[in-house]
């Protein structure tokens, strides 16, 4: 299987692949983890699978987080090995369902999850999420203009909070940054919570540590 856009190259099919972002590219191994390869089959040194977003898998920097945390750790004498499972706009509903299906093929002791803007931005929505993507300059230019005054003109902010404020008196609690989307509030108070417990009671049966960080609260 082949995918190809400008800023993205994956060549998936058990061989080595590369994750490129503004000319940072990153080599994927032959298990789909950001790196170099690993023997999956041996098991000394401890082993640590490390879930996320965009931070995680280290898009715009050339040493992602869990290299740099691996580095530290083997510096110590901890002989271990994180498998950088990262991709990029990727939720806590993503991260959830992809340890359902692949922790049992890495037996790791530890499981961290950085997972923050992503679940709001995706899992919280009660409408359907459009593309990111500007593909005209007329909207790249609007989408310029709204980032300055944004940036720059405290009236616009206040402006715009006051149309949030009567927006959400109207239609539910607004999105914060599309305010023709609104927010599932229940999602931060009971699903997020609910899908963290699910996460936390499959690894702790099988003997492996769950690590959360930075993860959101409302």
């Amino acid at each position: 299987m082949i995918f190809k856009s400008d800023k993205t190259k994956f060549i998936l099919n058990n061989c080595q692949c590369d994750y490129n972002f503004n000319n940072i590219k990153h080599n994927v191994n032959k298990f789909g983890f950001i790196g170099k390869e690993v023997e999956i089959d041996n098991k000394s040194g401890c082993r640590l699978i490390a879930l996320g977003g965009s931070t995680t898998a280290g898009v715009e920097t050339k040493e992602p987080y869990p290299k740099i945390l691996e580095n530290l750790l083997n510096s110590s004498g901890k002989d271990c090995r994180i498998l950088n499972a990262g991709v990029s706009s990727k939720s806590l509903k993503y991260i959830f369902n992809r340890i359902i299906n692949e922790v049992d093929q890495y037996n790791p002791e530890f499981i961290t999850i950085y997972n923050n803007r992503n679940s709001a931005w995706y899992d919280a929505t009660t409408e359907k999420i459009g593309s990111d993507i500007i593909n005209d300059n007329f909207n790249l230019k609007l989408f310029k203009i709204r980032f300055f005054l944004e940036k720059n003109i405290m009236t616009y902010k206040f402006i715009k909070k006051i149309f949030l404020k009567l927006n959400e008196k109207k239609y539910g609690t607004p999105h914060p940054t599309d305010p023709k989307r609104t927010i599932n509030i229940d999602y931060f108070e009971n699903g997020y919570l609910n899908l963290i417990d699910q996460i936390y009671n499959f690894v702790e049966i099988r003997n492996i540590k769950l690590v959360l960080i930075k993860q959101i609260f409302y």
